[in-house]
């Protein structure tokens, strides 16, 4: 009953963790961008009760990106890594990783 999308998903989960852990120090990203859906939802659910609270009306608009990485130029990711003096061992982790995959990018 179990399908191999299940597994790798797992596995890249913790394959993605170990290497937040071991280059955490040199990678960053806004602190309004979040990578959990929990955390969404909680920061979502707090605002609106806090203006409720206030008796000011919200207003909010919600993007459906699921399908959106499926579009990233995985060379381009790369490029712009570099750019942003990612290290290079992470860089070519990723290209190595994503080169893998047996899905072919565009």
């Amino acid at each position: 009953m179990y399908r191999g999308i299940t597994l790798t998903a797992a596995i890249s989960k913790l394959f993605e963790s170990v290497l937040l852990v071991m280059y955490e120090d040199s990678l960053y990203s806004d602190h309004l961008q979040f990578g959990d859906c929990s955390h969404d939802l909680f920061g979502f659910t707090d605002a609106v009760k806090c203006y409720n609270k206030r008796g000011s009306k919200v207003y909010c608009v919600f993007l459906d990106t699921s399908k959106a990485f499926d579009k990233v130029l995985i060379n381009g990711l790369l490029v712009k890594l570099i750019k942003r003096n990612a290290p290079l061992p992470f860089v070519c982790i990723l290209h190595k990783w994503f080169s893998g995959l047996p899905a072919q990018w565009c």
